[in-house]
């Protein structure tokens, strides 16, 4: 089953993917940002990211309430998932 936080695993599964979104949210490049099914979305004034799942499909949209993480929440998560992986 899909849940939004599955985007992490895509990121877990790319150390480019890792770079490239901690990168974003210290540098402010991009304001989008898609990762396998998900679109984030960055609003650098608040430092939020919105989450939501991009598969219109039944289970996935309905089991992929969007989500919002400060970059802090995102930061730690991503390093959580990631840091795990050896």
């Amino acid at each position: 089953m899909i849940h939004t936080i599955d985007f992490l695993y895509e990121v877990r599964k790319s150390k480019e993917l890792e770079r490239r979104l901690l990168d974003n949210m210290k540098n402010r490049k991009e304001a989008y940002l898609l990762i396998g099914d998900f679109s984030l979305k960055f609003d650098f004034d608040r430092r939020m990211v919105n989450i939501s799942c991009m598969n219109p499909q039944h289970p996935f949209f309905h089991k992929c309430p969007p989500l919002d993480w400060t970059f802090e929440e995102m930061e730690e998560n991503v390093k959580t998932v990631v840091g795990d992986k050896k």
